[in-house]
């Protein structure tokens, strides 16, 4: 007990200090501070279709780049990778923490305003559908052709955006795309922020889900424990008749 007025009114602070991701830096507890279900973590699934230059006499190696989670380059993406000169589909599974989680695209090839175009990106989990990605479609701003926006565009920084129609820079795109090398390289980012309370309610749901499921395997298993056991006395009240 503290009593807050001695000889005088006093202030009684107490300070904590954290990260720019929201963790508590300044206690050895910070865990249980952040993950009321300690050894559960939030997998997340990011995915995104993305695809080389080919509209005009393009070399290959114009288009590359590299895509990056939490500062952490997770991939480099590059004609002959996969399907080469079509549209590639990739997949990563990301941990999702409390705070800012920064999501990268960084055009990394010749600095030549002919790159590598992605579209349809993706956040969601086995156990929430939700896309946490603002405007992965590109829809906005909505251009004709192509559009240079400095700064960026809905949910994406950039120096300076460009957003265009598909088709002018592979035959194979449907919609809009997002270039990352518009009047030079550019790296694209957007960060989304997960309060503490959505991680623990994020946390929750699936701690539900898990045990749901293991309730309906273990009944499973007793139902099907409960049909053996009368198969198995079958011929032995056969052979009592």
């Amino acid at each position: 007990m503290c009593e807050l007025d001695g000889c005088t009114n006093y202030q009684i602070t107490q300070y904590f200090t954290f990260d720019k991701q929201y963790k508590q830096v300044s206690n050895g507890n910070i865990a249980a501070c952040n993950n009321p279900f300690p050894g559960t973590q939030l997998i997340y699934k990011l995915e995104f279709d993305w695809a080389v230059r080919l509209y005009g006499q393009v070399p290959y190696d114009t288009s590359m780049g590299n895509v990056l989670w939490n500062n952490v380059v997770l991939d480099s993406l590059h004609y002959g990778k996969t399907n080469q000169g079509g549209v590639n589909h990739a997949v990563y599974y990301v941990t999702l923490n409390p705070g800012e989680n920064i999501l990268q695209f960084d055009g990394t090839s010749l600095s030549d305003t002919l790159g590598l175009s992605i579209d349809n990106v993706k956040l969601t989990s086995d156990y929430n559908s939700t896309n946490l990605v603002i405007n992965g479609d590109f829809s906005s701003p909505f251009v004709n052709e192509v559009g240079y926006i400095n700064g960026g565009i809905l949910g994406w920084q950039a120096v300076r955006a460009e957003v265009g129609v598909g088709r002018l820079y592979n035959s194979a795109w449907n919609g809009p795309v997002l270039e990352l090398d518009s009047d030079s390289n550019q790296r694209y980012t957007q960060v989304i922020l997960i309060s503490q309370a959505l991680y623990s309610g994020l946390l929750f749901q699936v701690q539900k889900i898990v045990k749901d499921r293991q309730v309906v395997t273990a009944t499973n298993l007793a139902v099907q424990d409960g049909h053996n056991a009368i198969n198995n006395r079958i011929p032995t009240i056969k052979n009592a008749v």
